[in-house]
């Protein structure tokens, strides 16, 4: 079998930049923040375009596509960037590969023949193997066999993120959760529910059995169902906006034992027929057998193992829950408070009286941010649960008397989790303040709507929204 590329490397940002302006690119994503630049036919001859060079003779020798003004356009998009070239073309185990990268307009690689020329492309991009893969293997370069394959991706990419994006709706949590029950009476199943993740379950085959569905299912009921982090991957699906499906994945122990499934992307959710939420139940739910001693879990989990079979991999892995729930940009859900200005820069979406709510653009998550004294100078972002209607309404009943009193009480309740440098400004701050701040000092008894704690606010919220 063949394999066959001849691609632009580079910081996926800024080859988006690149595809924009010369409209035959598209762009592929790679892993981590790399992206793939196909040189097709089209981009070719568009770069190339009243060109007057003789093209045999102009492009750098050991290359079969990168001419002369190729080369010269990919050096100028260089700044502060590495941007690299790369080629190979292999049939039947035999062939080669090159590779070319600049820098600042200057060649950080050398043009380079030989099996490894890529991968020390990559390397210079940033790329580190993972164990038992090359850098080539890492970013999944071989998941196309040929340009047609690289080219087709990047254009069915390209029409989705131009296509208008339907903004489905979606019921909180705690009513997704409740709406799923009533369907779980209705299909026959049990109501309690056990939420699962990939490692709670093992399985095997019967003895001298090669049928798939001739095995014995083990799901883990020892201790607690972490709902906290469902809830955060439900949220999570929430902000991706692709859909998201509840979903019955075995019946055991009087339980219904459920996963949230969130698409990978666009193409997956309309492959599944997924739109805002989806409730799901097998036809014929596997029966397993429910292990409720942790020590005896643990011995299975050591003598059968995770299975990797592809009957589960519909089900998220807790450690990808945890990864995708947290947002790289705010760190919510799992921090809800930035300290004494030590906070990412966010987009304001709402003003008010000494308060003022941003966005986090990556995750959607809202922010709220106020000074304190002295001289309001030191500066706090708490996360704000409700949306932005909510914000603004509760803020207009007494011109944000209620969401300062709130915000001072997710300091109170806080600060402790913050960071130890971020701590120690928050110490600084305290003893400038003489006691004026919200750590010291109780709530404000004088107002109409004193704040012992931050939970306080759903009813303030709930009430206010129901006039």
């Amino acid at each position: 079998m063949g394999y066959h590329l001849n691609a632009i490397l580079g910081e996926y940002k800024r080859l988006q930049a690149v595809a924009s302006a010369m409209p035959p690119a598209v762009i592929v994503p790679l892993a981590g923040e790399l992206g793939l630049i196909p040189l097709s036919e089209e981009l070719f001859d568009a770069v190339n375009q009243n060109s007057t060079e003789n093209y045999e003779e102009a492009k750098p020798q050991m290359f079969t596509r990168l001419s002369a003004r190729i080369a010269s356009w990919l050096k100028s998009l260089s700044a502060d960037e590495i941007i690299a070239y790369i080629e190979a073309e292999y049939f039947g185990g035999a062939g080669d590969q090159c590779a070319v990268a600049w820098r600042d307009e200057i060649e950080v690689l050398p043009p380079t023949k030989g099996k490894d020329s890529i991968n020390q492309a990559l390397r210079l991009l940033g790329v580190r193997a993972e164990s038992g893969k090359d850098e080539f293997d890492t970013v999944w370069l071989g998941r196309h066999r040929t340009m047609e394959g690289w080219v087709d991706e990047g254009t069915a990419r390209q029409r989705v993120a131009l296509a208008p994006k339907t903004e489905f709706t979606y019921p909180p949590f705690g009513e997704a959760v409740e709406s799923f029950r009533r369907f779980l009476r209705d299909q026959g199943c049990s109501d309690k529910i056990r939420w699962l993740w990939r490692e709670d379950i093992c399985t095997r085959r019967a003895p001298g059995s090669r049928r798939t569905w001739n095995r014995s299912v083990f799901i883990n009921l020892a201790g607690p169902s972490d709902k906290s982090l469902v809830e955060r991957y439900y949220k999570y699906g929430v902000n991706h906006n692709l859909g998201i499906v509840l979903e019955v994945f075995c019946l055991a122990a009087g339980y219904s034992c459920c996963f949230v499934y969130v698409p990978e992307d666009e193409t997956d959710a309309e492959h599944r027929m997924i739109g805002g939420l989806k409730l799901n139940v097998p036809t014929q739910p596997v029966i397993a057998r429910g292990v409720s001693n942790s020590w005896s879990w643990a011995i299975l989990r050591l003598l059968v193992g995770t299975p990797n079979n592809s009957w589960i991999q519909d089900l998220p892995r807790r450690s990808d829950a945890e990864w995708a729930s947290q947002c790289g940009t705010c760190g919510h859900p799992n921090r809800v408070l930035w300290g004494c200005g030590s906070f990412p820069q966010l987009p304001d979406v709402d003003k008010g009286n000494y308060v003022i709510l941003q966005r986090c653009e990556q995750c959607g998550a809202l922010w709220c941010m106020s000074p304190y004294e002295p001289y309001l100078s030191f500066t706090f972002l708490a996360a704000w649960p409700y949306g932005q209607h909510e914000w603004r309404i509760v803020h207009d009943v007494d011109n944000g008397n209620t969401l300062l009193e709130w915000h001072a009480a997710m300091i109170r309740e806080h600060w402790q989790e913050l960071p130890d440098d971020e701590r120690q400004h928050v110490e600084r701050w305290r003893k400038r303040s003489y006691g004026h701040n919200p750590i010291d000092r109780l709530p404000l008894t004088t107002h109409p709507v004193p704040l012992q704690n931050s939970s306080e606010m759903e009813a303030i919220v709930r009430a206010i929204s129901e006039k």
